[in-house]
């Protein structure tokens, strides 16, 4: 049984909810009037998709726009996910309004990087509680997965750009990504970590820290990714900190196209 929810209904006096946790509280009272709020968990998946464009050169540029949109399902156990999807596209040009500028020099200083994407997660899916998720789930912990142009010199750039990019990520979110650098743990699929196709012109590398969850290091830097953080439109409803740290299952990620 599926019930369509609107934000502008069921909020009693209170108005238009401004945190995470009063939306999950509307929308529970919406769809179980008699059963309350009490005991309601929220799951997180946060995720800021990041597209740049090569601009075309002279005066013409390519498209520049950013979009949000929340998902919030209720699931079988009594647990809401909360699906936060943010996506900004952008050219390549040097002046940015509302484009992170620290991700536009992470890509104009790694070589041959195509794609590139990195999540924070903590706790993990149950499946048997939850049902199948809608969303690609990670295990616990910091993943990283990127693809580079091959060239016909060697692997020797690929693996200086996959060590520029460990770097300049764990710089950009105060993490110990740098360890990924010359780990013997990180893989190197034939396929494409994210359309599952054999790309013969670029190579790819995966790697993670199981270790490497979610906290307010992680959290502070990602929102500065948002044109307005977390002071307007839906970055709004992570002011509240405790619903989302609470979170039986978190995940924060960030994923670049060019």
């Amino acid at each position: 049984d599926t019930r369509r929810f609107h934000p502008s209904q069921n909020f009693g006096n209170s108005g238009v909810p401004k945190t995470l946790q009063e939306v999950v509280d509307a929308m529970s009272r919406a769809l179980r009037p008699d059963s309350g709020t009490q005991g309601v968990h929220v799951l997180c998946v946060v995720i800021a998709l990041l597209v740049i464009q090569p601009e075309l050169g002279g005066a013409q540029t390519g498209s520049r726009s950013f979009t949000e949109e929340a998902l919030f399902r209720p699931l079988p156990d009594g647990s809401v996910l909360a699906h936060i999807h943010f996506q900004q596209e952008t050219d390549d040009a040097p002046y940015q309004a509302t484009f992170p500028k620290s991700m536009l020099q992470l890509v104009q200083n790694t070589r041959q990087l195509r794609e590139m994407q990195l999540s924070f997660s903590r706790g993990r899916w149950y499946t048997a509680k939850w049902g199948q998720p809608s969303f690609a789930t990670h295990s616990a912990g910091a993943r990283l997965a990127a693809s580079f142009n091959s060239l016909p010199e060697g692997t020797d750039l690929v693996e200086d750009s996959w060590r520029n990019l460990t770097h300049s990520l764990s710089a950009a979110f105060c993490s110990s990504l740098n360890f990924l650098a010359d780990s013997p743990s990180v893989g190197r699929p034939a396929f494409s970590p994210f359309s599952l196709r054999l790309e013969r012109s670029q190579e790819h590398r995966m790697g993670a820290l199981p270790r490497e969850g979610v906290c307010t290091e992680n959290l502070t830097p990602w929102l500065k990714l948002l044109p307005c953080r977390d002071r307007a439109g839906l970055g709004a409803l992570l002011q509240r900190r405790p619903t989302l740290f609470m979170a039986p299952y978190q995940s924060l990620g960030v994923h670049i196209r060019l």
